[in-house]
């Protein structure tokens, strides 16, 4: 997603299936907030990142939400 944005052409953002990627992220947040970055997959702050990331750029974040516990499970990982 990140490429495409910055390609930055039509044909590119005709690309990115919002509404697709926003179903995606949904599948993979976790009760507490967190994201795993596949099915079954692990936890840590970098599937976070790229949920947050790949929500703002594709307009899912009003769909993906809400991002409070997100913010609050990032800020216990801190060492």
């Amino acid at each position: 997603v990140n490429t495409l944005v910055t390609i930055g052409t039509p044909a590119a953002f005709e690309l990115i299936k919002g509404a697709k990627l926003g179903s995606f992220l949904r599948a993979m947040r976790r009760e507490d907030g967190a994201f795993t970055m596949h099915h079954d997959g692990e936890v840590d702050v970098r599937g976070a990142y790229c949920a947050i990331a790949v929500a703002t750029l594709s307009g899912e974040v009003e769909a993906t939400g809400p991002w409070e516990d997100t913010a609050n499970w990032i800020l216990g990982c801190q060492t």
